[in-house]
């Protein structure tokens, strides 16, 4: 059921409309009688001009019927009543977007900044609006307006729900993959905020031997950078290594912060995964899974947050040990709490494609493998995790001709990615005991 309140303010918001197509405010006999005139002439429908007086309140106000809400929905333009409620909340849109570009065209940074406080106050679709502020200011190179929209504290990093983040993060980062301007991309590395919606928000993994490795590496070697941007991005360069064949050694490890409690959900699967995958005992490996399955226990919510990126180093490393432990939190992995779960999901229905075919249930990887939505991947982990769609699909196709030409998007793609270990031995060796 429509709530009452909501069709009041879309018919307050339909005769504003009416009012402008009119040309003055309704407010006696004489407009409502002129509105029923120009109403019949533009549209051919015949309205009763005290309909109209009770519609504006120029006499006691009653509720109007359909039929007179969609006739002043054609006279402003839409098919129907039904159509303008569909459209209704972007029916004044036009003026936001253009004191945005004219903010833009002239430099004004001072009105650009009270308009974003107000639309982050009054939480008006923020992400999206900001998002089209920094692409169209990184397509302009406009540095200096650059430098003030991310200095504002209102919306630092902190003040940011962590889904605004990613949602301007992951839009506003692919746009690099079309901008070759390496002096322009330092300065705005130097940006914290930059740092933290582009480079740690967009986490592009098919990048890493390209251009966004490239960033991870400047940034790494910035002074003064804070600690949590260190600790980012040598975890991230650790990982290129090992993609490139490299072993983890001591001084990798140095890098890295040991594993605590405060760490955020994603740093710490990232960072314990990366443990698990050094020369460490059979003992310390039990330990680092006991550790992190209590956190997980004691914050269930964030399962998918906690084994997110560990559910790719698994993929690529995989171990029974590894594997049974993502497997262990299906029940409450499969609960989606947030919208970004919904990428963190279809990563982890790889992860357990991966396990029902280690533990020999054929049938039940083939319907995991089917649930899996690669739309709802995340863009810069999409293009990486299709290489084990193409290796399980592969491996449980029933079909040699379809069999055939997966091996060969897995070969092409695995050329594409451009990681070294990314071998066709690689991938025949890939569910033999380990």
């Amino acid at each position: 059921m429509v709530h009452k309140r909501y069709i009041y303010d879309v018919i307050e918001v339909l005769k504003q409309e009416v009012e402008k197509v009119f040309g003055q405010k309704i407010q006696k006999r004489r407009h409502c009688v002129d509105l029923a005139q120009d109403l019949y002439t533009k549209t051919g429908v015949f309205i009763s001009y005290n309909t109209f007086r009770r519609l504006f309140g120029v006499i006691e106000y009653r509720e109007p019927r359909i039929s007179t809400l969609d006739a002043l929905s054609k006279y402003i333009g839409f098919s129907s009543y039904r159509d303008f409620m569909n459209r209704f909340h972007s029916v004044d849109e036009w003026p936001k977007w253009e004191n945005l570009f004219l903010g833009v065209d002239k430099q004004d940074t001072t009105k650009l900044v009270d308009m974003f406080k107000y639309r982050f106050y009054q939480k008006d679709d923020f992400s999206y609006s900001f998002s089209v502020l920094l692409r169209e200011l990184i397509y302009r190179r406009d540095l200096k307006s650059l430098q003030v929209i991310l200095a504002q504290d209102e919306w630092s990093f902190a003040n940011l729900p962590y889904e605004l983040a990613l949602r301007i993060g992951v839009v506003v980062g692919r746009q690099f993959r079309f901008v070759e301007d390496e002096a322009f991309e330092q300065e705005l590395l130097k940006i914290p905020l930059f740092r933290d919606l582009v480079l740690k928000m967009f986490v592009d993994y098919s990048g890493l031997n390209k251009k966004y490795g490239s960033w991870i590496s400047y940034v790494n070697q910035l002074p003064n950078i804070d600690e949590e941007s260190l600790f980012f991005t040598n975890g991230v360069l650790i990982w290129k290594d090992l993609l490139n064949g490299c072993q983890i050694t001591a001084e990798h490890l140095n890098r890295i912060p040991a594993l605590n409690v405060d760490l955020h959900p994603i740093l710490y699967g990232r960072i314990a995964a990366l443990y698990l995958m050094t020369e460490i005992t059979e003992e310390e490996r039990i330990h680092v899974f006991s550790d992190w399955s209590v956190l997980i226990k004691k914050r269930p919510e964030r399962t998918l947050e906690y084994i997110f990126v560990s559910n790719v180093q698994c993929l690529v490393f995989p171990s029974m040990d590894f594997s049974n432990f993502l497997f262990s939190f299906e029940k409450h992995a499969s609960n989606v709490h947030f919208w970004y779960n919904l990428s963190q999901l279809n990563v982890y229905y790889l992860s357990l494609v991966q396990h029902a075919i280690f533990v020999g249930q054929t049938q039940k990887a083939r319907t995991y493998l089917q649930q899996i939505d690669l739309t709802y991947l995340r863009y810069g982990y999409d293009e990486f995790l299709l290489l084990f769609v193409y290796l399980f699909g592969h491996e449980l196709s029933q079909d040699p001709s379809r069999k055939e030409e997966l091996w060969q998007q897995l070969l092409d793609h695995a050329a594409y990615l451009s990681y070294p270990i990314f071998t066709e031995e690689y991938f025949r060796g890939y569910f033999e005991p380990k």
